[in-house]
């Protein structure tokens, strides 16, 4: 399984979102991890070759 790198305070940010907003970016981060894509996803060629960004609503 893939390692999450979480950046700067965005592991307390989601900590405080709503519980299905949580559940959902859990989800998603898991998938990431299994090594499949997320849902609703972008490359980030900018930081490095293979960073994506996933933003949660």
């Amino acid at each position: 399984m893939k390692r999450v790198e979480w950046v700067g305070d965005s592991l307390e940010r989601i900590r405080q979102f709503p519980d299905a907003a949580k559940h959902e970016a859990g989800y998603q981060l898991e998938r990431v991890q299994a090594g499949k894509e997320p849902a609703d996803w972008k490359p980030m060629p900018s930081v490095g070759l293979g960073v994506n960004e996933r933003k949660q609503r």
